[in-house]
């Protein structure tokens, strides 16, 4: 489950979002494990009846320190040399 990026209609988004208003109520009943962001949100999007449909895309994330995050199939590599995305990019 990503939580990084949503599309919807109106309704959907608004569900999608009320993840806000029930998080606090979410993490003290401890509601999934382990208590990540992309397990809450598969909680709350199951809770909500809300169904999914799958995009399959490569992208790549620059994190904080400079490293760079780069998916590999189902999981994913840190980097630090940029040289090896470049081509991607």
């Amino acid at each position: 489950m990503n939580d990084q990026l949503a599309f919807g209609s109106s309704a959907s988004i608004k569900a999608y979002m009320s993840i806000y208003d029930n998080i606090v109520n979410y993490v003290c009943a401890r509601v999934c494990n382990p208590m990540r962001p992309e397990t809450l949100l598969k909680y709350h999007l199951s809770k909500n009846n809300i169904h999914l449909n799958t995009i399959a895309y490569k992208y790549y994330i620059l994190r904080g320190n400079g490293s760079i995050l780069i998916p590999e199939g189902k999981s994913q590599k840190n980097v630090n040399d940029r040289r090896l995305v470049v081509g991607h990019l």
